[in-house]
């Protein structure tokens, strides 16, 4: 066998037939490569039938007891047989041309691993302040924390996997990956970059990225397993408790800042429900033409209504919009803005410098989404659904 895809399954027998789908689709282009999918289910209470697929083998482990997530990844490594193995989760997505292409550079480079670009919940993962250049990189791993979004990036050597990795299974799930790439660049393993997207991680309910008690307990259990396994020098494991200390601040900033977006999003629910509209509010102002900062998450659902309204998007202004990928012309501040009849922020925090430089550059109106939501709301302005549709004009 060449190639083995190893999916931990945790209730997720819905995904199963698109994870089949999927990976017959890469077997295609790979007509003499050999491609087995793993199936290593982790709930022993819901079991999982064998599953048959005339293009690839599939193979089917009910584990007797919930190993987690690293567990079940181990288990699987050590029921394949391919020279090179594919950690994917259940509810992941790889291009049909994944396994090829990154297969032809593991073979070209002679590298115990390829690391191909992604997306994550539909935002390129690399940008100038995560750079794909520090996935190969033993110090940003320890230093700033993990680059690679999911172990679906990376195509690894079976051999290459080191024994450290799987004899310290961590307490926690979540952050066993970012454990296993310290452990093979601390071997000194090679890792080879695709520069091609090919891989899309889907945060779902029961991903781990999403659960920051969990996470931050796991990344306290790669401090301990470094430390207990002696795989690092003193000063590389100071750099770690640094880093780990850090994330665990990041990810109570990042709940605060997911705090405040739910009540944006409930107050501009409640107010659609009530009929009242944004694009509505701005029609009755006279500011056809608009200009939106952020192309985050509430700026792309505030994108999405105002093109189908009266009102027209100039530009949407990112520090990343060099690695976007969207309908809507991009910029950044870098340059002179185009002119537009007022601006909106949707940055949750921050706004501040934001504000006075777009009012001092473009000269008009220029609104968070919490004060555009609270005119609106005072405003008492109520956009017809007809009325808020494409008219073909002001």
């Amino acid at each position: 066998m060449d190639i083995s895809v190893i999916v931990p399954v945790y209730y997720g027998k819905k995904f199963i037939q698109n994870l089949i789908r999927q990976i017959e689709q890469c077997s295609l282009q790979l007509p003499d490569v050999q491609t087995e999918l793993l199936l290593i289910n982790d709930a022993p209470d819901d079991r999982l039938p064998e599953y048959i697929s005339p293009f690839i083998p599939v193979h089917v482990h009910n584990t007797d007891r919930n190993r987690g997530i690293q567990g079940a990844r181990i288990k699987g490594v050590e029921l394949s047989s391919g020279t090179a193995v594919l950690m994917l989760d259940q509810d992941d997505r790889i291009a049909p041309s994944c396994l090829r292409e990154q297969w032809e550079i593991l073979q070209a480079t002679g590298a115990d691993a390829v690391v191909c670009r992604a997306r994550n919940v539909g935002r390129a993962v690399y940008n100038r302040n995560n750079p794909f250049e520090a996935v190969s990189s033993l110090e940003y791993m320890l230093s700033v924390g993990n680059p690679i979004v999911s172990p679906g990036q990376v195509l690894i050597h079976r051999t290459a996997i080191p024994e450290i990795w799987k004899k310290h299974v961590l307490r926690h799930g979540g952050a066993d990956d970012w454990f296993l790439w310290i452990c093979m660049l601390k071997e000194k393993k090679v890792f080879a970059r695709n520069e091609a997207v090919l891989f899309e991680h889907v945060v779902g309910n029961q991903n781990k990225s999403w659960d920051t008690v969990g996470m931050l307990a796991s990344e306290q259990d790669v401090c301990a397993a470094v430390k207990e396994a002696g795989l690092l020098t003193r000063e590389e494991e100071l750099y770690l408790e640094r880093t780990v200390a850090h994330q665990a601040g990041a990810h109570i900033h990042m709940l605060e800042k997911f705090r405040k977006m739910f009540f944006v999003y409930d107050r501009w629910l409640r107010l659609k429900q009530e009929g009242k509209r944004i694009s509505g509010y701005l029609a009755d102002n006279g500011w056809w033409n608009i200009a939106i900062y952020g192309m985050g998450y509430i700026g792309k659902r505030l994108a999405g209504e105002l093109q189908n309204s009266v009102i027209s998007i100039a530009y949407v202004i990112d520090r990343n919009a060099g690695y976007m990928d969207t309908e809507f012309p991009m910029c950044t501040m870098d340059g002179p803005l185009a002119p537009v009849d007022a601006a909106i922020i949707t940055l949750v925090e921050q706004a501040g410098p934001v504000r006075d430089r777009l009012e001092k550059e473009l000269g008009v109106p220029v609104f968070t989404m919490e004060e555009l939501l609270e005119n609106l709301e005072t405003a008492g302005s109520v956009c017809q659904q007809d009325a808020a549709k494409k008219v073909g004009g002001k």
